[in-house]
């Protein structure tokens, strides 16, 4: 998975700190299934808002297009599943 962010032309253009911050979370969160991803997940997002840093709605989708790659056909649809469901509730405010 820490090939696919290294060789993604996409993501050479994120911040360097994010970068290092989103291969750490890789590194230590590879072959992990979805229900561990998903808080590792919100505590990255925690972490770098404490660190004045956040995601942009691109870059969060890449990085889960990133994680998707190591899930099973099942993991990958809650994990859409679980993305319609925030841009559903995004769009209802």
């Amino acid at each position: 998975m820490l090939q696919s962010i290294k060789n993604n032309p996409e993501f050479s253009s994120i911040n360097p700190k994010k970068l290092e911050l989103i291969e750490d979370f890789v590194k230590q969160n590879e072959g992990k299934k979805v229900q561990e991803l998903i808080p590792q997940f919100i505590a990255l997002k925690s972490k770098m808002v404490q660190m004045g840093l956040s995601f942009t709605p691109a870059e969060s989708e890449l990085m889960l297009n990133v994680l998707k790659q190591s899930m099973t056909p099942d993991e990958q649809k809650r994990v859409e599943q679980m993305q319609n469901m925030v841009h559903n509730k995004k769009n209802d405010f």
